[in-house]
């Protein structure tokens, strides 16, 4: 079963205890699923919590992209 497409920027950045600028750079990097709704905004899948929590310990650790 495909992962549904229902967290907004604002809910994933809620989740994992960052700010919503960080997920849209990792979104615009690719490094994070998401889709585009109509109105423009971006919905993740639940995956992406445990993805953007792995990839900002790896960027706290010094293995993520130094930008």
């Amino acid at each position: 079963m495909a992962d549904e497409f229902t967290l907004t920027t604002g809910g994933l950045a809620h989740a994992v205890r960052c700010d919503q600028g960080t997920v849209r750079k990792y979104a615009d990097a690719g490094l994070l699923d998401n889709k585009r709704l109509s109105d423009g905004r971006r919905v993740f899948p639940a995956s992406a919590v445990g993805r953007l929590q792995k990839l900002m310990a790896e960027r706290r650790a010094g293995k993520g992209s130094q930008d």
